[in-house]
């Protein structure tokens, strides 16, 4: 295959998109499936898009717990409206969802043993870790960011299994799963252009006052990238609750397929929109990327992102070839050199009269290249059994 071929608009989205992977499915196109089983169901029917409406609120109650956490002691009055008129249209969701509940989940307004509920605290953006912390003793349980949400995930498998809710919970499975592919998307989107960012306009700013200008640009993405992991974070630890409703085998793939996000694969790395810097050539782009992707018309700036990636991998695959045939190669010289000094020093032991010194010395080397000889030819021969092709 030739650059231009790979450069062929039939051919370049299918080469830059994840090979060996199937598309995965928006959370818009499983609820929407699911909503279209439910109206061939019976006594089913609401319950997608009541779990959809909690899946929302979950995600405003990680954004005002952020505020919340990154506020300033000294917070000027209009920030604390703000956070209040948040909390509040936060509360009186909140109390609306959890009254809709009890049509889906019998006794749920009686039950008081909540699990943990995640606020994604060890995802704030670098740049805001320095801000001021929250005065202690403010952030008590009666915030609405902390009153828990009567979704399946917070029951826990036995109260669900014990009053037959395990179709309830598998829905819900299947919602997070499709949550945690747009999330993985929004983070891919959102480290590729801050890495866009970085090359296009920090890198190539014509002043200081241009740079720290692109660094806002920077920051704001970075916060992008925070809240969508904050997100993934908590889909993940509650899909993990409702998991049993898959079958095992099921169980095992999506533990190997949706790992855990680190700090270290979201960093900015050059590689990926700048693929000539030194000294990255064996380096590997973090699990996020080669996760399945939905996106159908990416932007340029994506584009090209993808692209580097796939030419770097494929130049990557290209070389170590190459190396493993020259690898063979060197090791086959490397018996024959020995060989060849083996036949050396025979040749000159035969010049020499027999039981002199000279003569002596000769057939010791002549033996320790050929020991040598038969230990290379043995180890490689070895390496090549334990190492096929």
């Amino acid at each position: 295959m030739d650059v231009k071929d790979r450069e062929s608009p039939s051919r370049g989205r299918g080469l830059y998109l994840s090979h060996g992977a199937d598309s995965v499915p928006t959370r818009a196109e499983v609820q929407k499936g699911i909503m279209d089983q439910e109206r061939v169901a019976t006594g089913t029917s609401g319950e997608a898009e009541w779990i959809r409406r909690g899946l929302d609120l979950q995600q405003e109650q990680l954004s005002v717990a952020h505020a919340a956490r990154i506020k300033p002691a000294d917070a000027s009055g209009k920030a604390e409206l703000a956070l209040a008129t948040q909390r509040q249209k936060l509360e009186r969701g909140i109390r609306e969802f959890n009254a809709a509940a009890a049509r889906f989940i019998p006794g749920s307004l009686f039950l008081k043993d909540w699990a943990t509920i995640y606020d994604g605290s060890e995802w704030t953006a670098l740049f805001e870790e320095d801000l001021a912390p929250q005065l202690p003793g403010v952030e008590g349980e009666g915030r609405p960011e902390k009153i828990p949400l009567f979704l399946p995930s917070t029951f826990g498998a036995d109260y669900l299994l014990k009053n037959r809710l395990k179709n309830l919970a598998k829905k819900e499975a299947d919602l997070r799963m499709a949550e945690m592919n747009d999330s993985l998307h929004a983070i891919r989107v959102g480290i590729g252009y801050k890495s866009y960012l970085y090359f296009a306009k920090v890198r190539n700013a014509s002043s200081t006052r241009a740079r720290l200008r692109s660094f806002d640009d920077v920051n704001a993405a970075e916060r992008n990238v925070a809240k969508h992991t904050r997100n993934y974070m908590q889909s993940r630890d509650a899909f993990f609750k409702v998991s049993f409703a898959l079958s095992k085998e099921e169980q095992e793939r999506k533990k190997r397929l949706y790992k855990p996000v680190k700090k270290e694969d979201l960093g900015v790395n050059t590689a990926i929109a700048e693929p000539f810097t030194r000294g990255l050539r064996n380096w590997h782009a973090s699990w996020i990327w080669t996760f399945s992707d939905d996106a159908e018309n990416p932007g340029e700036w994506e584009h090209r992102l993808r692209r580097s990636m796939w030419l770097r991998g494929y130049a990557r695959k290209r070389r170590w070839t190459e190396e493993l045939v020259l690898v063979q190669f060197e090791m086959e010289c490397v018996v024959r050199s020995f060989s060849s000094k083996a036949q050396e020093w025979k040749e000159l032991a035969a010049q020499e009269e027999a039981a002199t010194g000279r003569h002596i010395y000769a057939l010791a080397e002549k033996a320790r290249w050929e020991e040598l000889e038969a230990r290379m030819k043995g180890a490689f021969e070895a390496a090549r059994a334990t190492y096929k092709q």
